[in-house]
């Protein structure tokens, strides 16, 4: 695995567009995983055709995550807060296969509240 490479839209002073890219190298065979972790209070959803998925936060944000080269599923996780307690969260799976070419997922995630 290769260190994730991403940016970030440098006009904007928000930040409200961040785009990365994690590649795989190798030889390897069988399937691949990556995880972005969410805080307990973001409420996530896949979107109905399954290409995205929207993160609604408390503050009534909205961002909307994108991935090329891989699966979206939501799936179960643990936040561990600042006084050690384990609080249920949820997690964001992009996954694919390997065929032993190594793979590539390019992902963006844009503010998604505005108009």
């Amino acid at each position: 695995i290769r260190p994730r490479d991403w940016s970030s839209d440098v006009c904007s002073s928000d930040l409200d567009d961040l785009r990365g890219e994690d590649t795989l190298e190798g030889t390897h065979r069988g399937h691949f995983a990556l995880r972005f972790h969410l805080h307990p209070e973001v409420q996530v959803e896949v979107v109905p055709n399954g290409a995205a998925v929207l993160l609604r936060l408390r503050s009534g944000r909205v961002w909307r995550l994108q991935a090329g080269g891989g699966r979206l599923e939501l799936a179960e996780s643990v936040y561990l807060g600042r006084s050690g307690e384990m609080w249920r969260s949820s997690q964001i799976v992009v996954s694919g296969p390997l065929t032993g070419q190594g793979a590539q997922v390019r992902w963006a995630l844009k503010r998604a509240d505005r108009g």
